[in-house]
């Protein structure tokens, strides 16, 4: 797997267990992230995604804020990264062979 830079935590709530995110690019329903800081190292099916609002929603781009809920407690400032699985051909492809 890669993980393709997609944010960093603005924010968690502790009482809710939900970590606000500032996207860079874009992020749906059903992707895997993966929350790294310099105590954090979790993995997360986005299973509901909601807007800064509260609006529960499929997808959101670049410049958006989202809020989830990860299994553990995040830190503000750790990198969010979408976990994308390549087969061998989109390796070689990539690659430039």
């Amino acid at each position: 797997m890669i993980g393709l830079f997609i944010g960093t935590v603005k924010s968690y709530n502790p009482q809710e267990g939900t970590a606000r995110i500032g996207l860079t690019s874009r992020t749906r329903v059903g992707d895997r992230l993966q929350i790294l800081g310099p105590r954090t190292n979790l993995e997360v099916e986005v299973r509901e995604l909601h807007t800064r609002r509260g609006l529960q929603a499929s997808a959101a781009s670049k410049g958006h804020q989202v809020v989830i809920s990860p299994p553990a407690e995040v830190l503000e400032g750790d990198h969010v990264y979408r976990l994308v699985g390549l087969s061998l051909q989109e390796n070689i492809s990539c690659n430039g062979s």
